[in-house]
């Protein structure tokens, strides 16, 4: 069975969050205001739109973490802008808050867990036994 590639499945995964946010616009009824909107709402909005910035980003980020937090900063400029208190101050602390979060993850690599020839325990290899050396022993007078 051929193997779906790992572009297309991280595509096939914005799309499905991108049809399960426009059925939330679709069919969740908005609040009037911030103040009335429960928090079901509130989390039915942001979170299919967490995801879905995220697996956007994912795509050209290749690495989870670090498209997470740039999600989280998009997050936070639309929020600011929906408040109307995007400024200058605030635009820049979220690019800053956001760049030093990406800063402090950094990209890591998982250890592969391998048990082939090249492993580096003593007891697994086969290793040529040297002769003991005889030493010589000095008589006692």
């Amino acid at each position: 069975m051929p193997t779906i590639p790992s572009f297309v499945r991280k595509l096939l995964f914005f799309l499905v969050c991108l049809a399960l946010f426009t059925l939330v616009i679709l069919y969740i009824e908005p609040p009037q205001s911030w103040e009335e909107a429960s928090i079901l709402q509130m989390l039915a909005f942001f979170l299919p739109l967490l995801v879905g910035i995220t697996a956007l980003v994912d795509i050209l980020m290749h690495y989870l973490p670090h498209s997470f937090f740039i999600s989280l900063g998009i997050i936070l400029f639309l929020a600011f802008y929906a408040v109307n208190q995007l400024s200058i101050l605030t635009g820049s602390l979220v690019v800053l808050v956001t760049a030093f979060s990406v800063r402090v993850f950094p990209k890591m690599r998982m250890p592969r867990f391998r048990l082939t020839a090249g492993s580096k325990i003593p007891k697994l290899h086969m290793q040529k036994q040297e002769a003991p050396k005889l030493r010589r022993l000095r008589r006692l007078h």
